[in-house]
């Protein structure tokens, strides 16, 4: 009798822990795929702020990146940025508006597009650590039979 009982609770217990590590999976692949498009959205604004510094101005091509860069300032990138990366992207984007034609504007902009990169850098980092913080550890012990 003792014996169905334990393979019953056995299996009970390995059922659940399959389905606890599922979930953990999930939420693991899940914050993966977040953080990948994250990547790319800032990798998306390093392309166009360095095309944005090496356009002259004025000019049709300056013109259509700002205009990119607007449309990424207030559509993609809001659903990725942290309050750091809407700082500097406010920033840019006051300082295209504001100096866009005026002499010297682009080593403001350089700066601040710069300022910008390396915070998304460190926001990458601090979301990349994050999801390898969360890792279940693994005996890492080499087998020594």
């Amino acid at each position: 009798m003792a014996g169905p009982v334990l393979t019953a609770i056995g299996l009970i217990l390995g059922a659940w822990q399959f389905q606890y590590q599922q979930g953990a999976n999930d939420e693991q692949e899940f914050k993966r795929r977040i953080w990948e498009k994250r990547l790319d959205a800032y990798m998306t604004i390093g392309e166009l702020t360095g095309k944005l510094i090496a356009t002259p101005a004025p000019s049709r091509q300056f013109d259509s990146l700002q205009h990119h860069f607007e449309q990424l300032y207030w559509g993609k990138m809001p659903l990725f940025e942290n309050d750091s990366i809407a700082y500097r992207m406010k920033l840019v984007s006051e300082e295209l508006q504001m100096l866009q034609m005026q002499q010297g504007y682009k080593s403001v902009l350089k700066q601040r597009s710069l300022l910008l990169m390396q915070t998304c850098q460190q926001s990458l980092y601090d979301s990349w650590k994050n999801i390898e913080d969360k890792k279940p550890k693994t005996n890492n012990r080499p087998n020594t039979n």
